[in-house]
């Protein structure tokens, strides 16, 4: 019998267990590279499962005979063989891909400009074929002087921001993956920008990638953000669309300039705040460089490397190459990208290091729709995340934020997922001040509408002055 897809699908649907072929069919979509057929025949057996009668191996075989043409006997792998049978495919596929690409590059050597040939030999390096996947595996089942003490010794980790989130999800330890989730407009980046803020304050080395807004303005909100965490002075509070339309005053001028200042020295270059045009991260071979480089820089700094990497947002990986294999949708690009992050966080760079990981990621409409009617008001669950089905997987921890209209300054916080914690019993307040990008209450004092209205006017007028 030879080994095909066509006939590794009719094998599992032979099983005759609904939940197995489902779960099974989804692995031979992540695994291997299909064609519109196998497509299609794939689909079709979804669509028979949903509802409620699950079509038969013979009627696949029937009805795309063309495809089973030298399988006369009909035969089928047994449930022990079906996933040696894919390893076998994939395999197979990896060397004829890894062939292609070599001929391709053969051919094309003397037209292809350095770009074009490094990325074409990046994508060589990334066939299956030529990673490296066999490792030591360590036993930890050892005798221990002082066990208690090794376990917390890992049990220190980055601030989420607020006590009362880490109260119940605990703190972002090394190995772990925490996705912060939110429908637009509702403070996702400046939340992963004050973990950032206040994690490098207490000594961590951060490395910042922000695929939708630019370093610069990043830099500019950092500032904005430490003056509304440092300043017990409400008149030197200083709002982003102040920066943005170049209305400072010149005592706000000043202002702004000491705290920038005092925020650079007081980071000592932990944090590196980076952008699409400083980065590369097509492939997972160019995220490594970009991640090799960021290591480089820290150990060259402080001697530390990497601690903890904030990636802003997932949904702009869509539409890279990631691993290099067929995707048919964006859900499966974004999926790699999940466990490719996952690894870092357990194994950075196969450096046997671990390093923590938050991914800044979007919450789907139907979700958004349901939290902001009254009775369910920032609640969301785990099914919530637009961009991925792999982010409930591979997160230890899943922070959801609304925005709450009702209230200003209010975001609610929700954790539907906290692996090494405990969930709320409803969704926690937090102080929210969006023009100085800071969340949590302010040095100055809480500010109400009427305050920042008044503030306001006072800039206006103020301006009108100076001017």
């Amino acid at each position: 019998m030879e080994i095909t897809v066509p006939n590794i699908i009719v094998s599992i649907l032979n099983i005759n267990d609904d939940k197995y072929v489902i779960s099974k069919l989804k692995e031979l979509e992540q695994q291997l590279n299909l064609n519109d057929v196998e497509q299609r025949i794939i689909l079709e057996i979804y669509e028979s499962v949903n509802i409620g009668s699950i079509i038969s191996p013979t009627f696949i075989r029937k009805k795309y005979s063309y495809v089973f043409e030298d399988d006369i006997l009909e035969q089928y792998l047994p449930q022990d063989a079906i996933d040696s049978a894919i390893t076998q495919v994939k395999i197979s596929q990896a060397k004829t891909s890894l062939k292609l690409n070599l001929l391709d590059i053969s051919s094309n050597l003397d037209s292809l400009d350095p770009l074009e040939l490094k990325d074409k030999v990046a994508s060589l390096l990334e066939n299956e074929l030529l990673i490296t996947k066999t490792e030591d595996t360590p036993d930890i089942l050892v005798p221990s002087e002082d066990a208690y003490k090794d376990v917390i010794a890992g049990a220190d980790g980055l601030s989420l921001v607020d006590r009362r989130i880490e109260s119940y999800a605990g703190k972002a330890t090394p190995s772990t993956v925490t996705t912060i989730l939110a429908f637009a407009g509702s403070f996702k980046s400046t939340f992963a920008l004050n973990i950032a803020y206040l994690n490098a304050l207490d000594g961590y080395n951060i490395v910042y990638l922000s695929l939708e807004s630019t370093a610069a303005k990043l830099k500019q909100r950092l500032v904005l953000n430490h003056i509304a965490s440092t300043t017990t002075d409400r008149n030197e509070l200083i709002q982003a669309k102040w920066v943005r339309d170049k209305q400072l005053t010149k005592p706000l001028q000043k202002v702004y300039n000491r705290y920038h200042n005092d925020l650079m020295d007081k980071l000592g270059g932990r944090l590196l705040l980076w952008d699409e045009e400083d980065i590369q991260y097509n492939t997972f071979l160019e995220m490594n460089h970009t991640l090799q480089k960021a290591d480089k820089i820290f150990k060259e700094r402080n001697g530390k490397g990497v601690e903890a990497i904030i990636l802003d947002q997932l949904a702009l990986l869509k539409n890279t190459r990631a691993g290099g294999r067929k995707y048919t949708y964006d859900g499966a690009v974004l999926n790699d990208w999940m466990t490719y992050f996952r690894k870092q966080a357990l194994n950075f760079l196969d450096t046997g290091r671990e390093t923590t990981v938050f991914v800044v990621s979007q919450i789907n409409r139907e979700s958004f729709t349901e939290a902001s009617k009254p009775r369910n008001k920032g609640r969301y669950d785990m099914t919530a995340a637009s961009d991925s089905n792999e982010i409930e997987r591979a997160s230890n921890t899943m922070i959801t934020l609304f925005k709450d209209l009702e209230t200003q300054n209010t975001l609610l916080v929700n954790i539907p997922k906290a692996r090494e914690g405990d969930m709320p019993d409803n969704p926690l307040q937090l102080e929210v001040y969006g023009d100085y990008a800071h969340i949590g209450p302010l040095k100055a004092g809480n500010l109400t509408l009427e305050d920042l209205e008044l503030e306001a006017e006072t800039f206006s007028l103020e301006s009108l002055i100076n001017d």
